[in-house]
């Protein structure tokens, strides 16, 4: 029987390297990796739906799904980082501790981009208010 051939898409991490670079075996499957940036990447997708398979954000893909586009997930997580600890305040903000940010919005750019909502229910969480909105 021959090989599956796939087309994925994905970024170039020291997690995914050894299928880019063909030093990890695929049996079964002839993978043609492609390395690309989120933004290229999920343009390309998009678009014409050009990869078999294809790494985007959970906001992307949830986007993506109620919009109709026919694409399932799979729960490989290639790269996964912690960015909680990204949240910066202008310093003439008067923001010095969670508990300033009762009754303020997060803003991010791009509004696909999940870590702004966790930042802000990890914040509803020390800080005890209730988290309204997220906004894109």
């Amino acid at each position: 029987m021959a090989n599956l051939r796939l087309t994925l898409s994905c970024g170039d991490y020291d997690r995914t390297r050894f299928l880019i670079d063909g030093k990890v075996a695929t049996p079964g499957l002839d993978l043609d990796v492609i390395p690309l940036v989120s933004q290229e990447r999920h343009a390309r997708f998009s678009r014409n739906l050009e990869f078999d398979v294809c790494e985007v954000q959970m906001g992307v893909y949830l986007g993506w799904k109620s919009r109709g586009v026919p694409v399932t997930a799979i729960p490989v997580f290639p790269h996964v980082k912690f960015c909680h600890g990204a949240v910066v305040v202008h310093s003439g903000s008067g923001i010095e501790s969670p508990g300033d940010l009762r009754g303020s919005a997060w803003d991010s750019r791009p509004i696909s981009t999940p870590s702004p909502c966790g930042c802000a229910a990890c914040s509803s969480t020390s800080t005890g208010c209730p988290r309204t909105r997220c906004v894109g």
